[in-house]
């Protein structure tokens, strides 16, 4: 996982649950930027639901 804003890989999980039920609260410990991500568990199976198609 990646900050969207400085591209760093130092990123912290803040929060199991964010907006969504599918997405994660994340915390980038280079630029201090709070942003949501798709939860790993859901990850894997959207990614093989579209390989699917």
């Amino acid at each position: 996982m990646r900050c969207p804003f400085c591209e760093s890989d130092d990123v912290e999980v803040v929060a199991p649950f964010a907006g969504q039920i599918i997405t994660c609260q994340v915390r980038c410990r280079a630029c201090n930027t709070y942003f949501e991500a798709i939860r790993e568990e859901f990850e894997s199976s959207t990614t093989s639901s579209a390989d699917d198609r």
